[in-house]
């Protein structure tokens, strides 16, 4: 599947906050979409491993002052589509709403993604009909 960059930017446009840093990333790691530009291209070790657990999972902030940190985390969910990983959802935020919008951005993904097989496979439908259709 190709994942338009354009459309991942018009996702992080929707659901980006101040306080926040978001990632989308393919299968391969490979950051696609950001809200910090300067990451897009290389890869994420996160997303590394997010594809090798095959589950969301919460990592909380390693910082050694913890007074810093203001209940920071990062947390990555994969984005599935036919059953597959095609890539993940890292969001870099406040516990409070990190988990919320990484699901909301996944969930969003993946609708997108099966709404665009649907309209694939009802033109293609319509193609064979008028292909019996003329025959």
């Amino acid at each position: 599947m190709i994942i338009n960059t354009d459309f991942l930017n018009y996702v992080l446009s929707k659901y980006a906050q101040a306080d926040t840093t978001i990632h989308i990333t393919d299968a391969t790691t490979r950051i696609l979409a950001s809200t910090n530009m300067e990451r897009v291209g290389d890869n994420s070790r996160t997303a590394q491993y997010i594809i090798q657990v095959m589950r969301p999972s919460t990592i909380e902030s390693m910082a050694e002052d913890k007074s810093n940190t203001h209940d920071r985390i990062t947390y990555g969910t994969p984005i599935l589509f036919d059953k597959e990983i095609c890539g993940t959802v890292i969001v870099q935020g406040p516990a409070t709403i990190a988990v919320q919008q990484g699901n909301t951005i996944r969930s969003s993904l993946e609708t997108a993604f099966e709404y665009e097989r649907y309209r694939n496979n009802v033109f293609d439908q319509s193609d064979e009909r008028g292909i019996i259709a003329r025959l």
